[in-house]
């Protein structure tokens, strides 16, 4: 049995996907593969195992392997090439990012973000799925693709998308994106990551205390903070 479209999902510990037949088709399969430090490898095994042969593959990658910047609001004006310069400079003074990096522009609730994946492992999952005989038909960064899924409240909030190894904190205050960050912190240390979120809101002065977790088991209780949940399946975001 082969599939028509295959949503992965792709961090430094793990692969999962989510296999379907297409869109009248009810058969649908979930799969998963342990990375153990070998992300590409596991994602070959992934979709061998699918198998996937002819699929569209749509992958969201872990904030392991995107770095994430916010373009500020006057880069609206700028030409192409101009944006595509400050993405550079601005990944480039944020996370060493240089010429050997993929960057891609993207609009996200009124805001410009720039995503940067290296080019050497875009161009292994590019060779890792048409090995397994799909076609790449998308990459994006989970991360992002959670804040773009996601219905923040309307007085805004502090959003939180937590991964296994990682998260991302996001700030959405007066109908824009303010500020991103990325948090080598997890679930498993929670109150760190609030310690975390209370020195970004000092630093912009936000009095907002409502936080918006997305992630797939439900967060511990939040002290001080109005707390929602929001379950995450990350696979589904690509």
């Amino acid at each position: 049995m082969t599939w028509r479209r295959i949503r992965a999902y792709l961090s430094n510990t793990r692969a999962d996907a989510v296999c379907s037949g297409g869109l009248l088709s009810r058969r649908k399969a979930q799969l998963s593969e342990p990375a153990a430090g070998a992300p590409v490898e596991a994602l070959g095994r992934l979709l061998a195992a699918a198998p996937c042969g002819g699929a569209k593959v749509s992958l969201a990658l872990s904030c392991d392997f995107v770095r994430l910047v916010l373009l500020p609001p006057p880069a609206r004006g700028l030409s192409a090439a101009e944006l595509q310069a400050l993405a550079l400079d601005l990944l480039a003074r944020s996370f060493g990012v240089d010429e050997h990096w993929r960057i891609r522009l993207a609009s996200l609730g009124g805001t410009l973000f720039a995503a940067a994946v290296p080019e050497a492992l875009f161009a292994a999952l590019t060779d890792a799925v048409a090995a397994a005989g799909g076609r790449l038909a998308a990459v994006r960064p989970a991360a992002a693709a959670a804040l773009a899924a996601i219905a923040t409240p309307r007085q805004g909030a502090w959003v939180a998308v937590v991964e296994e190894g990682s998260t991302l904190v996001a700030l959405r205050e007066a109908g824009a994106w303010r500020s991103v960050r990325v948090s080598p912190r997890g679930l498993s240390h929670w109150e760190q990551l609030l310690s975390q979120i209370e020195r970004e809101r000092a630093r912009l002065g936000s009095e907002l205390r409502r936080l918006v977790c997305v992630s797939e088991a439900a967060p511990p209780p939040a002290a001080g903070w109005e707390l929602r949940h929001s379950p995450a399946r990350f696979a589904l975001l690509a």
